[in-house]
């Protein structure tokens, strides 16, 4: 089940952009191990306007949260990287030290993909 909790517009973090037409998908982990889905989620919400970097959907072993619709751009990427920002879609995978919690999160992760 995928579960819609958007991200203020306009904000740093979403900016309300529209993607053209979606190219690819560029994959990332979090980098917050065990850090939920809603807990990221709820941290871009209250960061929104502190920086310029966001995602469309966290997922971790009990839920996907789409916080950017995927009609949207997200600031996955710097910009001097590649133009992924304007083409791809950005889901975020959510790891666990409990390799049990991580299996069911990349499952799901696959899934989404």
């Amino acid at each position: 089940m995928i579960i819609q909790k958007y991200l203020p517009v306009p904000s740093l973090r979403r900016p309300g952009l529209k993607i053209l037409k979606v190219k690819y998908i560029t994959c990332h982990d979090t980098g917050n191990l065990n850090s939920t889905a809603l807990q990221n989620v709820d941290y871009y919400i209250r960061s929104a306007n502190e920086m310029q970097t966001s995602a469309h959907t966290f997922i971790d072993d009990k839920v996907i949260i789409e916080c950017i619709p995927d009609t949207e751009k997200a600031y996955h990427v710097r910009r001097v990287m590649s133009n992924a920002i304007d083409e791809a879609l950005a889901p975020e995978l959510c790891y666990f030290t409990d390799l049990e919690r991580s299996k069911l999160a990349y499952n799901s992760y696959v899934e989404y993909i």
